[in-house]
């Protein structure tokens, strides 16, 4: 650092401020964030949580079960996910004695015990999904000057069969209730195992969100609700068993509804009496039930190609509804200062998969797969009709419902 008479000023005579010392902080902990990412994903791979489950256990009793060698490193990972959280750790009063490690409660239900009903079961899936994501963003940089990169090959670690039963190449995912003209012909349509599998690593995602808006939301005062994009009628199921009184059409394309019979038929047949599966296009002309009293779409409006599809479909919703009815918007919204940071990670996410999946514009057409702000959807509501001034509901990270009245 030179001064105006020429001297020179050693930089460590700098006393740092206190906005220095919490940048710095905030720099070391954003490049380390992805060292945890991986913790986490070895922990799961190898079984840490399995082990942690039923009993306390020491590093030594983990590491067994684990078939893992490295007793150090291991140590670090068990202590890394005590402070995330995801294991507690307990050290007794004899110092000699080595600490034990539990699941945490939460942990325990999704991660530990398989025999739970609310146990990650599709986890090895969703597993390697977020590998292939992070084999993607490695090319984040590239996309953000360029606007794309280059696909993946075998030779360079990527797995075609897998990346194309895990969505990589960003075929229709279940809930994306994309659209197309000839869809029976060019739209992939993949095989029922693996839209199960799928489906099944999205329910794991989605219960704790649609049991949350079950209880926010007061359905007892409707008949009728539609959940267009409905999949395996999860969110049906969760609202019929709450709600006596309501009954539930599960609306999604036609090559949904397989899936969505057998999941009924495996978990469903206490309240199949009160939900009807439909087949049909939600963008098609008068293809959504009316009147009615609740439509709900959740998770899908992202995976429309175009923000004019997206006005469509809040027009025919206000169609379709009684005098009164409400139109609820599921998803991960971007909120009006731009503030929330899960919901603008999963734009960029989206933005990476646009990146590297279509750089080539291979399909002959053009995705834009975004995330919803909360003005922009009140916006096309209010331009149709709606009442839209009620705040949306907060349901779990970023994921809300933005809650429309028609007048």
């Amino acid at each position: 650092m030179a001064t105006s008479t020429g001297s020179t000023v050693a930089p460590e005579s700098v006393p740092p401020t206190d906005a220095e010392i919490s940048t710095f902080e905030k720099m070391v902990e954003l490049m380390n964030s992805f060292k945890k990412t991986h913790v986490f994903l070895a922990a799961v791979k190898l079984g840490v949580f399995t082990a942690a489950h039923g009993s306390r256990k020491t590093a030594d009793e983990i590491r067994r079960a684990c078939n893992v060698h490295e007793t150090k490193t291991l140590d670090a990972v068990l202590d890394i996910l005590v402070t995330e959280k995801l294991l507690n750790r307990y050290d007794g009063d004899d110092v000699t004695a080595p600490p034990v490690y539990e699941n945490s409660s939460g942990a325990d239900l999704l991660l530990g015990d398989a025999s739970a009903p609310t146990h990650l079961s599709a986890m090895g899936m969703l597993m390697h999904k977020t590998e292939s994501q992070m084999e993607d963003w490695l090319q984040f940089g590239e996309i953000l000057s360029k606007g794309k990169a280059e696909k993946r090959t075998t030779a360079e670690g990527g797995d075609p069969e897998q990346d194309e039963k895990c969505g990589h190449k960003c075929k229709p995912q279940p809930n994306c209730h994309v659209v197309e003209d000839n869809e029976d012909e060019n739209v992939v349509a993949e095989d029922e195992e693996s839209w199960s599998e799928l489906y099944e690593m999205f329910e794991g995602f989605m219960r704790i969100g649609f049991n949350v808006l079950a209880e926010k939301f007061d359905f007892s005062r409707f008949k009728h609700v539609v959940d267009i994009g409905g999949g395996t009628c999860q969110l049906s199921r969760i609202l019929c068993r709450k709600f006596q009184n309501l009954r539930c059409t599960n609306f999604d394309l036609p090559r949904m509804q397989g899936c969505a019979r057998k999941r009924m038929e495996q978990i469903g047949q206490d309240v199949s009496d009160r939900i009807t599966l439909l087949g049909g296009n939600c963008l098609k002309e008068d293809e959504i039930p009316q009147p009615t009293d609740v439509i709900i779409i959740a998770n899908v409006m992202h995976g429309f190609d175009s923000d004019e599809m997206r006005q469509l479909l809040v027009k025919k919703a206000y169609d379709a509804l009684s005098p009164g009815g409400v139109f609820i918007v599921v998803e991960d919204l971007i909120n009006e200062t731009r503030s929330n940071e899960s919901a603008l990670l999963w734009q960029l996410s989206m933005d990476v998969t646009m990146g590297i999946s279509h750089s080539g514009g291979d399909d002959g057409h053009h995705h834009t797969h975004t995330m919803l702000r909360r003005k922009t959807l009140r916006g096309w509501c209010e331009a149709v009709g709606f009442d839209a001034s009620a705040e949306p509901i907060c349901l779990v990270g970023s994921m809300q419902a933005a809650v429309a009245t028609k007048k």
